[in-house]
């Protein structure tokens, strides 16, 4: 089921909620609404799927892997890509993009795919593209 906000309120309250998760030290109004906008223009599509139940072992949790920022959700992300095709090679932790730095990036010849496995900022970059 496809996520469409059908006013600029909705939309911009859909992205504090998802984006942000109430963080206010990542609130920055501009960017939202940029955002906002776009989803009301269906620029970006969000659609609600459900997950499928995956099973993380002991050893990928954070607490045996001291050290390791959000692995647990990092290992969920990565194998929630598996299932959708993307192999191992192709997904990258940590990995340097545009000036930012995603959890998660999933790369092919001709899609790409950024994960953010908590609240993060949504800022207004100008894109080279």
């Amino acid at each position: 089921m496809k996520l469409l906000p059908k006013t600029e309120q909705e939309a911009i309250t859909f992205v504090y909620n998802i984006i942000n998760q109430g963080d206010s030290r990542y609130n920055n109004y501009e960017s939202e609404r940029i955002l906002a906008d776009f989803l009301i223009k269906e620029a970006i599509l969000i659609e609600e799927r459900t997950i499928p139940k995956i099973d993380i072992s002991k050893e990928d949790s954070a607490k045996t892997n001291p050290g390791k920022v959000q692995w647990s959700q990092k290992k969920l992300a990565s194998q929630l890509l598996k299932k959708e095709g993307w192999k191992e090679s192709e997904i990258y932790y940590e990995r340097r993009f545009l000036g930012l730095q995603p959890d998660i990036m999933a790369e092919s010849k001709n899609k790409l795919i950024i994960v953010e496995c908590c609240s993060c900022r949504v800022q207004d970059y100008r894109f080279p593209f």
